[in-house]
């Protein structure tokens, strides 16, 4: 809520951000303006945006560069957090091998390389780091969709694992193939949690040898479900209005904040069954936020079209605060970096920074510990990108194949006062 009152000369502004604090100053038309600019660098998203309507100099704050930088600044922490770091996964291409390295340092330059746990070890088979860390707790999942298998939650600090198997998805009583998107917990239940994707079709509508197939009499339907490691299981339906469903790419996980999973999916506004099978469609590269308390689905819309192969689209957290999408077109070799002011208000993204071009990079591999952008180079090296400098610093180790990197906050919390 936004209050704008014009009294003696003086605008006073009250407004309530995303955490419901209240934000109440007056600003008399004496003082410096760029004291009021420090003000406004200063405030949420959600609320520098709408006080966009207060001044007519204020409406064009977010295409100033200058403004922007300040603003960016005050995101990012004054002070180093030293139990944070960059986990990377390695995977080592046309073998079996995998590598996981924590990176810490000014400039990355603390290398240490973990043993993976056991279960890991011995299937010797690909995995992936499924989201963000939860609690010093990682979860690595299998690739792509399965009907059983198990997840290994670990956690790097204390080397504490605990291998899971995962029961079938199913529906109307058939197994399905599903997917792992998404890791986080459910504070009321003190447990972990995965959200896991399933889709089918019937016989007959689809020629794709990865959809699950089920009797003429099922309904087509896709899901999400958020599985519970102790046997508890709780369905989520999509929402009205979006028939289709499919994953954006098969490398990219949810990312879990403040006791909401966020992950990017692509929808289609071609059904199942549409006798208009060659009409063209539109996709849309959507954020879905899952509130694990109240089992509340939300739905952002990024961007329409969000099929095109020649950008690259990546999640990610802003000083543990703020979701945000750095995206890199392939052609032009620039990144955008985009921030979300409210969670299911479209216009709320506002682009924070345009960087390029850069000849140099292959695509983007996530966020740094340092305010920092981490890409990986046409050579696989990985290399740390300054926003302030505009400094590309090579970090020593190559991100290879299917690498992933997430920021680790090292906890020793155990693993199993969550998981009985």
């Amino acid at each position: 809520m936004l209050k704008v009152y014009y009294i003696a000369g003086r605008i006073q502004m009250e407004s309530l951000d995303e955490n419901m604090a209240t934000f109440n100053f007056t600003i008399n038309d004496n003082i410096p303006e760029h004291l009021i600019l420090k003000i406004l660098s200063k405030l949420p998203v959600k609320s520098l945006k709408r006080f966009q309507c207060v001044r007519k100099s204020w409406n064009t704050l977010l295409d100033d560069p200058s403004f922007i930088k300040m603003y960016y600044e005050n995101l990012m922490p004054k002070s180093e957090n030293f139990d944070s770091c960059i986990l990377l996964k390695q995977e080592i291409p046309d073998t079996k091998q995998h590598n996981i390295f924590l990176l810490s340092g000014k400039r990355y330059e603390d290398k240490t390389k973990l043993d993976l746990p056991p279960p890991i070890q011995d299937k010797n088979e690909g995995f992936q780091v499924l989201g963000s860390s939860v609690n010093g707790t990682i979860c690595l999942s299998p690739y792509g969709e399965i009907v059983s298998g198990n997840v290994v939650f670990w956690n790097p600090t204390t080397d504490e694992f605990k291998d899971i198997p995962l029961d079938p998805l199913m529906i109307n009583g058939y197994d399905v193939t599903f997917s792992c998107i998404g890791f986080g917990y459910d504070t009321l239940r003190d447990d972990y949690i995965l959200i896991r994707t399933g889709d089918y079709v019937s016989k007959g509508e689809s020629v794709d040898e990865e959809q699950s197939y089920l009797p003429s009499n099922c309904d087509p339907c896709s899901i999400f479900e958020i599985y519970y490691p102790n046997g508890h299981c709780r369905r989520v339906i999509s929402p009205d209005g979006y028939p289709e469903f499919h994953p954006y790419s098969e490398t990219e996980f949810g990312i879990y904040l403040n006791g909401i999973c966020h992950w990017r999916w692509l929808l289609s506004d071609h059904p199942y069954g549409d006798e208009s099978a060659y009409k063209p469609y539109t996709f849309f590269d959507t954020l879905f936020s899952l509130d694990v308390g109240n089992n509340k689905l939300i739905t952002t819309l990024i961007c329409e079209d969000g099929d095109d192969d020649d950008i690259y689209r990546q999640l990610v957290v802003l000083s543990d605060r703020y979701l945000a999408t750095i995206s890199m077109e392939s052609k032009t070799k620039c990144i955008d970096i985009s921030i979300l002011g409210e969670v299911g208000v479209n216009e709320s993204w506002v682009k924070l920074f345009t960087i390029g071009p850069l000849s140099s990079i292959e695509n983007v591999m996530g966020i740094g510990i340092h305010g920092d952008i981490l890409l990986r180079k046409n050579d696989d090296e990985l290399v740390s990108f300054d926003l302030g400098t505009q400094e590309i610093q090579d970090i020593g180790i190559k991100a290879l194949g299917r690498s992933q990197t997430i920021i680790y906050e090292k906890k020793f919390q155990p693993i199993e006062r969550k998981t009985n």
